[in-house]
Formats: C-alpha cells, sequence, structure tokens
C-alpha cells in the first residue's frame, strides 16, 4: 500500500489520485510510515523554468524608408537631430523684416524725416528750399515751383536767372548778410487735403494766375526750422503746403 506524499492518507494500491486530497500520484513511493510523506515525492509537478525569450531587436526607425518595401517616403528620423538651428534662423530673418517694415513706414509717413534728407517723396521741395537757403541758391528756389508757374512768371522777366534773383532776393531777405548759414528742419504735423480742398487750390490758380493746374494731392505741412547763422542760432515755425502735379511734389506759391 502506498501513502500520499501530501497528506499522508493510505492509496490503494494502482489508484492514481489520493482518495482523500486529490493529489495526483506520481512516482509514489511506499513510505516507511502511514501519514508521513515520503521523503523526495512531494506529490506535486516540479517548476519548470520559461523558455528564454529572445532580446528585442531595436526600432528601425527608416525601416519605411527605401528598403523596406513600404510605399512611405517621408523624410526618415534620425534620433538626437534636433531642428533648432533652422528655427533661430528663420525667427532672426522675420525680425529683421519687421524692423525695415517699420523703419520704411516711418520714413514714408514723415516721423523720421528732416533735415538735408527728408525721407518722404513730398518733402522734396522743402528740402530743396532748405538747401537753397543754406546754400544761397537761386535756382534752387526756381525748382521747387511747377513748371507751368515758373513760365508764367517767365513772361514777365527777361529769362529763368533773373527770375531766381529776384524770388531769392525775397526769400534770402533775411540771411544775406550771413557767410555762413546751417539749416535744419523738422515736420511737427502734416494733414492731408481732401478733394474739395485741392480743387479749391486749383481755382485759386485758376483765377488769381490764370493757370490750370491738375494738382492730384496735397499736404499741409507744419515745420520747426532751425537757422545757425555765423554762429547764432535761430528757430522759427513754418507752414507749407506741397502740391502733386504730374507724379512730382513742389511748393504751393501762394504759401511761400
Amino acid at each position: 500500500m502506498s501513502f500520499c506524499g501530501k497528506c499522508g492518507a493510505s492509496i490503494p494500491d494502482g489508484s492514481k489520485f489520493c482518495p482523500k486530497c486529490g493529489n495526483p500520484m506520481v512516482s509514489q513511493v511506499n513510505s516507511p510510515e502511514p501519514g508521513v510523506p515520503n521523503p523526495g515525492v512531494t506529490g506535486e509537478f516540479p517548476p519548470v523554468d520559461p523558455a528564454p525569450q529572445p532580446e528585442p531587436a531595436p526600432f528601425n526607425y527608416n525601416q519605411y524608408g527605401s528598403s523596406g518595401g513600404s510605399d512611405y517616403s517621408g523624410p526618415s528620423y534620425e534620433p538626437g537631430k534636433k531642428g533648432s538651428g533652422k528655427l533661430v534662423l528663420i525667427l532672426v530673418i522675420a525680425i529683421v523684416a519687421i524692423v525695415a517694415v517699420i523703419l520704411i513706414l516711418l520714413f514714408t509717413t514723415g516721423i523720421l524725416g528732416g533735415g538735408r534728407s527728408g525721407g518722404s517723396a513730398y518733402e522734396k521741395p522743402v528740402q530743396k528750399l532748405m538747401n537753397a537757403i543754406e546754400d544761397q541758391d537761386a535756382q534752387l528756389v526756381v525748382d521747387v515751383l511747377p513748371d507751368e508757374i515758373v513760365d508764367l512768371q517767365l513772361e514777365y522777366y527777361e529769362d529763368e536767372e533773373e527770375l531766381a534773383d529776384d524770388l531769392a532776393s525775397y526769400i534770402f531777405s533775411d540771411f544775406e548778410d550771413y557767410d555762413s548759414i546751417k539749416v535744419s528742419y523738422k515736420v511737427t504735423d502734416r494733414e492731408q487735403l481732401d478733394d474739395d480742398e485741392i480743387d479749391d487750390l486749383i481755382d485759386d490758380y485758376s483765377y488769381n494766375l490764370d493757370v490750370d493746374l491738375d494738382i492730384t494731392d496735397a499736404y499741409d505741412l507744419d515745420l520747426d526750422v532751425d537757422f545757425k547763422a555765423d554762429g547764432e542760432k535761430e528757430s522759427e515755425s513754418l507752414s507749407l503746403t506741397v502740391i502733386k502735379i504730374d507724379g512730382s511734389w513742389y511748393l504751393d506759391l501762394f504759401s511761400l
């Protein structure tokens, strides 16, 4: 007779399971005493070590590239490679472009204009007038007036030089006793004339000078002008009107 190696119960010969605890009888050996488990017999299946598992292969980020047989054609990923350098370069270029646009807008609106290098197209005749005063150049005075006005005035003068001298004597009268003159100016305010105001200007020229001017744009400008003559400095506020004819800017004769 055999005994259960787990509970020690007696087991009839030929039995495959313990009638008391149901423990399967595997290679049972007679125990010398009832109720004492036979040494070396556990009545349980011995533990089985799991089969060794292969190490997982590292993921190939480029397996979907040219040799993977896939239709994926996107850029391959390279671990550790970053695009921060390109991002910084793009940001720098964007900032420079924005600053350039702001500066252009400031110059074209006249905010940064002034001195001998006015920043806006409509300031060109003002700049010429200041240069004429500084250089005592009578011809520049003629250049700031529309050609139609110059041609009209030449009917009363022998030539353009005589006209220039006459205009210069009027404009330069306060500076004719000085040897050295420096002039700088700043546009402090500007106002664009509307269509009705431009029509009034055209009517003034037609009525007073019997000349038809095709004025397409005009500005009223307020200026702060600094004169430095022979070391003496003087400041003055001026108001001038500039007019646009055939794409060019001139001084309004009536504002001089």
